[in-house]
């Protein structure tokens, strides 16, 4: 039996909010003791469990400032033993830690850059907008920013292609006409292919590209942005007070209305960590420590691998350019460049085209097809018309009548007036277009039946054609019974 007093207490402590084991110890008996005597209990209130009623909350910033120096749990929970008279276990211990979610308070370190030493690159999403060709596409914005002066060079591009990446850096060390001696970039795909903390693996062009511009690319740890906290702050800048309050009517205007934010407000704004103008700071400190462009600039270029289809096309990027027939099902290697397809054959240049911004599109030349497929329509149309003439005058003369009655579909008729050459001789056709004309029927079967009735030989009785006046739609049988006699 539990002594009255005891009972007392144990209701005191349910009421408290104890937990039933935390009740047991304290009282020297069974958790279902406990329990039986809450269910004693003959009032219905609300139990409130106070859920910081845990000694732990007493040494809440002891145990914080542990875990900010880096020490484990174990050492932690040893510590509390030692110095707080901590007499729970190490299960309840890390039980806390996990449901309070304690973690390291984070710590950075302001590095300060000197004139012309860094500059930080990233590439935002900004969501889609128009090109010139009207096509609602995907847009990102590539920033580099220059760290000492907070200067800024924006671009608008709709792709992260190693070439576009490359294209970018170009344009905005010629911004700044000048290269800084690092740049601290995101382990982006365009540049990196894989990155690692120790070494990390370059995309080959780009490390190319920067060896011939001389500075250091030094890639970010993996999901620490905050080491490259200028320009991911400068991402979110142009997101806000540039794009969102816009629209474009294409890509010429997208890239207008940049630049002028760019060069009227981005730079010429007092930055609020410098509390300087970019633009002022750039131009007295830092311009001049910035190392000297190349004499020549980068051929920015990358080599592909293209089968010669039977319409002798290949394609790259979506687009079709042609080449020479006599390679239709040889493999070629292609030179892809900002504006120019240069085509090889076993290191031969066999086909150069200017590059195609859009998609789907066809650049052919003629002259790569065979001369017999090199037609164009005025020499189609000569080269049937001088036929037609080598027949005789009214065969001409038939011919340009078709050309007039049948703009478009002219050429089958007349290749079949042209093909009974090979089965009557040119005066039966001659004369046959001869009668046809008469008549006014302009058709190559209208042609064939005469030829083959030999009614080009009957003389035409034009008193007996009948006259098509105003309001009439057809002609009577008696018309064409002059033409195919039965």
């Amino acid at each position: 039996m539990i002594p009255m007093h005891k009972r007392f207490t144990i209701k005191n402590f349910i009421k408290l909010g104890y937990t039933k084991k935390k009740i047991s110890e304290e009282m020297g008996c069974h958790r279902n003791t406990v329990r039986n005597i809450e269910l004693e209990n003959p009032v219905k209130e609300k139990v409130i469990r106070n859920k910081s009623n845990n000694c732990l909350d007493n040494h809440k910033e002891f145990i914080q400032e542990l875990i900010d120096k880096d020490l484990s749990l174990v050492l932690i929970h040893q510590k509390l033993m030692m110095e707080k008279n901590y007499q729970n276990g190490y299960d309840s211990l890390r039980k806390y830690v996990k449901t309070r979610k304690l973690k390291p308070s984070p710590v950075y370190i302001v590095l300060k850059t000197e004139p012309g030493e860094e500059a930080q690159v990233d590439f935002g999403y900004v969501g889609k907008t128009s090109d010139n060709y009207g096509k609602h596409r995907k847009t990102y914005v590539f920033e580099m920013l220059l760290s000492y002066s907070r200067k800024g060079f924006y671009k608008a591009v709709y792709d992260q292609k190693t070439e576009t990446f490359i294209d970018c850096f170009i344009e905005a060390f010629e911004y700044f006409s000048g290269i800084p001696k690092k740049v601290k970039m995101d382990n982006l795909k365009a540049a990196i292919l894989k990155a690692n903390f120790y070494e990390p693996e370059y995309q080959k062009e780009f490390e190319k590209f920067s060896e011939y511009y001389g500075f250091i690319n030094v890639p970010c740890k993996v999901r620490r942005p905050e080491e490259k906290g200028k320009v991911e702050s400068g991402i979110k800048y142009v997101k806000n007070n540039f794009f969102k309050a816009r629209k474009f009517k294409d890509g010429t205007d997208l890239e207008y209305q940049l630049h002028e934010w760019q060069e009227k407000t981005c730079n010429q704004r007092i930055h609020g960590t410098t509390k300087k103008v970019p633009e002022i700071l750039f131009e007295t400190q830092e311009k001049n420590k910035l190392k000297r462009l190349p004499e020549r600039r980068w051929e920015n270029y990358h080599f592909e691998n293209r089968k010669v289809s039977s319409t002798c096309h290949i394609v790259v990027d979506l687009n079709y350019y042609s080449v020479p027939y006599k390679f239709v099902g040889e493999t070629v290697q292609v030179k892809v460049s900002k504006n120019l397809i240069n085509i090889y054959f076993k290191n031969e240049k066999i086909a150069v085209h200017n590059r195609l911004l859009t998609q789907g599109e066809y650049q052919t030349n003629l002259s790569h097809y065979p001369q017999y497929k090199n037609f164009s329509q005025t020499e189609y149309q000569y080269d049937q018309g001088q036929k037609m003439k080598e027949i005789g005058e009214h065969a001409y003369h038939y011919f340009q009548k078709l050309l007039e009655k049948y703009p478009y579909d002219w050429g089958r008729k007349v290749s079949g007036i042209i093909h009974l050459n090979k089965k009557y001789d040119k005066e039966a056709v001659n004369l046959s277009c001869y009668r046809a004309l008469q008549f006014e029927v302009y058709s190559f079967k209208a042609i064939a039946n005469i030829c083959e009735k030999g009614l080009f030989q009957e003389p035409v009785n034009l008193e007996k054609v009948p006259v098509i006046r105003s309001g009439d739609f057809e002609r009577s049988l008696s018309y064409y019974a002059q033409i195919f006699i039965i």
